[in-house]
């Protein structure tokens, strides 16, 4: 509600409603596939089926795009407006991604969009995607209607200190995912909550560690970088 007070029925519906949520990610996915000019239509339409796939763990695209004027702008998410407005939401697809890409002070960038269907793994698997003062914004979709309860945000372990990027000349490319070996205790980690009324999360890379949950229980989460 405090995001998006002039629809107050957004968080019931979006909580409530598995249909819905399921329907805003499918069209999200077909209002961002962009084909590839050098291939040809049956490639293209090849490549969208398995993007629009929501069974594909991790799909990603561009979210902004340079008006005429040379500003950034949500590229247009016509679909997405129309799974709004046939539920009675007065909101557009493009004003619903510029909030959540607000929170992060995202807009001015290239607003990167990931969708991803995590696939269970044995423990966690700490990282950061950067190690920049950047922000990430995560919304989360949970496995059932009116759904409380952790696994489906990512895990966080809060650092006190920056870490030390790895020496390029070793291997890693800059803005590729830093790994870490955490043997740390138990408590050290934070597993965010899921309930009505926090279904976004708004984390800085530099300053923890994450992981997949350990334990899944998610549809998806998008995420906003």
């Amino acid at each position: 509600k405090d995001l998006f007070p002039e629809v107050p029925d957004l968080g019931a519906l979006f909580n409530s409603d598995m249909g819905f949520r399921r329907r805003v990610r499918e069209v999200m996915r077909h209002d961002l596939f962009q084909p590839k000019p050098k291939f040809d239509v049956q490639l293209n339409e090849e490549l969208k089926a398995l993007f629009v796939d929501l069974e594909k763990p991790h799909v990603k695209a561009p979210l902004t795009e340079l008006d005429g004027s040379s500003q950034r702008r949500v590229r247009p998410l016509p679909q997405l407006t129309e799974v709004f407005a046939s539920h009675g939401l007065t909101l557009t697809g493009e004003l619903f991604v510029e909030r959540l890409l607000t929170l992060g002070n995202l807009i001015d960038g290239a607003g990167q969009f990931s969708d991803l269907v995590g696939k269970p793994h044995e423990g966690h698997r700490w990282h950061q995607d950067h190690g920049d003062d950047r922000y990430t914004v995560m919304l989360g979709f949970p496995p059932e209607d009116n759904f409380e309860g952790v696994g489906i945000f990512t895990h966080m372990i809060r650092l006190s200190h920056p870490l030390r990027k790895p020496q390029e000349g070793r291997g890693w490319t800059a803005g590729t995912p830093i790994v870490v070996k955490f043997p740390g205790p138990d408590n050290c980690i934070f597993r965010p909550f899921y309930r009505p009324g926090q279904e976004i999360m708004v984390y800085k890379d530099s300053a923890c560690l994450h992981s997949t949950p350990d334990t899944i229980h998610r549809e998806a989460i998008w995420r906003f970088m």
